[in-house]
């Protein structure tokens, strides 16, 4: 389960609508899906599971690493921080990743909902991907191929994750290049006490959509192991929208295959040192563009081996890692076939010391290397990036917390920077609490955008950000009730645009407003909300050198909001129903024939999901269902390309040990 670099612009990003036929195509399998669940629900003698999957209050105690780099609880953290746990991801087996965390405030997936083999835009609280930095189990996990260095969600396969941990804002402090909006940290499946443990999982859907995986695990003397295999297959819908009603356009499909082995050794007391390998390979279909069909095929793959390596004694705790990343990419089209190889170098080590109960200092260096494959006459470029950083925290010390750090960071190409960032909390009473943080960040440029054969520029500047967030959360009713409010208001400057080359030109700046609720009502439901307001805009130089503003952002809706329910009414079956609301967003096109673009409006529209499950034999099978767009609605992501209607699909897991 690795996290791939996002694809050149080649695959622009996509949706996908239902074909003609969706009737015959989509609801037949449905209803047999249905039919075969009721058929378990009702046939089934209850038994009782282990537990219920709904908690009775809040985890305000769970503990998180990535805000910090070191574990506190959710109620020390300083900054917007979102915990997608086990059971959430253990509900979500009908879904991908993209559209899990679509689901999440402040964050839009574009393409969420398109055909699996189509790229993934990822904005969190209004910043484009390339702003977020992903990590794999806290190291960070970059593409040098992509013009952005975003990372591809395709390649992650959601059954491999443990729990994913998100921080909104600058995170550059810790984390470095690319963090200016945050960082998500997918943690994968770890070792259970037992000696062995086999887990899986086996479904089938609409359009001949069919996912299997199989993971062992288990602790011995000394140490554990850790073994995950994911293989998912579709035909897929057409990529392009076929505006002419003809139905002539083919299905794009999309296969994927992941591999992560994980083995953790225990050689003395407080130390682990743990080697790993994750590897990724997809393969799928893709079109011309916007309303065109094409025959054009793709296909990626990805390796990446590391070592972590965590001592603690007491007040000291010290943690290194390094990992190599290395991706391979063609593109087959009816002219030609492009290729591109990229490889990560990434080496991070911090230590953190105790000096009393309530404060701890952090120090840590990074080392990253990225190369690409020659560009023309450039042969293998590289860059090289040297970063110390230092922050120190103080947790829970008369209800404050508070955390103050700075980065320093030597590229090889454009010089130094330096960021720092500042935050705190304080429980003004018990069940109120109030959060703030400024920061700056900083966006290396891509090897592409320095050296590429298209527009290069090696006196490129990095991207500079600052950011500035203030909320309040409110713990009540025994902490089964949480609601939040955050503001946020952010400017990146020397954004990287292609004009006739790359140039550092434009400047983004922009605001909003996020409100969740969680409610946990009792041991048998739960219900949950959220609304985001998001505004901004852009201001570049036209051709003439006239400074120009555009007051909006592509693809992210003003307003936006989520609900959702999740009960249990026996234990041994879990419902959940959630709605999602985009409002109206502004596209742009780009009409191939006449080499113009337009500005085009896309309507808001609501979708509506369902999924159940149904525990037998205490626990061992768990088979489930799960319905996405119940209402068929007819909605775009991306102007000229493909959305899913109404879709299924059903499965079961098992969990032996």
């Amino acid at each position: 389960m690795i996290i791939l670099g996002a694809m050149p612009s080649v695959t622009v990003n996509p949706l996908l609508k239902p074909e003609a036929h969706w009737l015959t195509k989509h609801l037949i399998p449905m209803s047999k899906i249905i039919t075969f669940l009721f058929g378990v629900f009702l046939c089934t003698s209850f038994t009782q599971a282990q537990t219920s999957q709904i908690a009775d209050t809040l985890k305000l105690e769970e503990i998180t690493v990535t805000a910090s780099k070191i574990p506190i609880s959710l109620r020390e953290t300083t900054k917007p921080v979102v915990v997608i746990d086990q059971s959430v991801i253990a509900r979500s087996s009908g879904k991908s990743i993209s559209q899990l965390l679509d689901e999440q405030a402040g964050i839009i997936i574009n393409a969420a909902n398109s055909n699996p083999g189509l790229n993934k835009g990822f904005y969190i609280q209004g910043a484009a991907s390339k702003y977020t930095l992903f990590l794999v189990d806290g190291l960070a996990v970059q593409d040098p191929n992509g013009l952005g260095g975003a990372s591809d969600l395709r390649n992650i396969a959601l059954d491999n994750i443990e729990r994913i941990e998100i921080v909104k804002g600058s995170m550059s402090t810790l984390y470095g290049t690319d963090a200016i909006s945050g960082v998500v940290n997918i943690i994968t499946k770890k070792a259970q006490p037992e000696a062995v443990q086999v887990n899986g999982i086996a479904s089938y859907g609409s359009y001949n959509t069919y996912k299997a995986g199989v993971g062992v695990n288990g602790s011995l003397d000394g140490g554990s192991y850790s073994i995950n295999f994911n293989r998912e297959k579709t035909d897929g819908i057409s990529e392009a929208e076929d505006n002419s009603g003809a139905g002539g356009f083919d299905d794009d499909g999309f296969e994927r295959n992941s591999v992560n082995v994980e083995t953790t050794i225990r050689p003395t007391t407080g130390l682990t040192i743990t080697p790993f390998v994750n590897y990724s390979g997809f393969e799928g279909d893709y079109d011309d563009g916007s309303f065109a069909d094409a025959a054009n095929v793709y296909e990626s793959q990805l390796v990446n081996p590391g070592i972590r390596a965590n001592y603690s004694n007491g007040a000291l705790a010290v943690n290194a890692g390094y990992n190599y990343t290395g991706s391979d990419y063609s593109f087959t089209n009816a002219f030609s076939t492009s290729e591109y190889d990229g490889k990560l170098q990434n080496f991070d080590a911090f230590a953190s010391y105790g000096l009393t109960p309530n404060i701890k200092s952090l120090v840590g260096f990074n080392y990253q290397n990225m190369k690409i494959g020659s560009q023309g006459e450039v042969e293998n470029p590289n860059s090289d990036i040297y970063s110390p950083y230092f922050t120190t925290i103080l947790t829970n010390w008369y209800n404050v917390s508070a955390e103050a750090g700075i980065r320093l960071t030597d590229h090889s190409e454009f010089g130094n920077n330096t960021t720092y960032s500042v935050s705190g909390s304080y429980f003004v009473i018990d069940q109120v609490k109030v959060i703030a943080s400024y920061g700056t960040g900083f966006r290396a440029p891509s090897l592409l955008e320095l050296f590429g054969q298209f527009g290069a520029n090696p006196n490129l500047a990095p991207e500079t950000s600052t950011y500035f967030n203030a909320g309040v959360e409110s713990y009540l009713l025994n902490n089964q009730l949480r609601v939040s409010l955050n503001y946020f208001d952010r400017s990146i400057e020397d954004v990287i645009v292609y004009t006739t080359g790359f140039v550092n030109q434009d400047e983004q700046n922009d605001f909003g407003i996020e409100a969740t609720m969680s409610y946990i009502i009792n041991s048998q439901f739960t219900v949950t909300g959220n609304y985001n307001y998001l505004s901004g805009e852009l201001t570049s130089l036209d051709f003439g050198g006239t400074e120009t503003t555009t007051d909006f952002l592509i693809r992210r809706p003003e307003h936006s909001f989520g609900l959702g329910v999740i009960a249990n009414p026996i234990p041994e079956l879990t419902v959940s129903v959630n709605g999602s609301y985009l409002g109206e967003r502004k596209d742009l096109f780009f009409d191939l024939i006449t080499s113009t673009s337009s500005e085009v409006t896309l309507d808001s529209y609501f979708l509506l999901n369902f999924y159940a499950d149904y525990q037998l034999m205490d626990g061992l099978f768990t088979v489930f269902a799960d319905i996405k767009n119940l209402t068929d609605a007819d909605y775009t992501e991306v102007y000229g390309y493909s959305t899913l209607g109404l879709n299924a699909n059903t499965g079961i897991k098992f969990n032996f040990r």
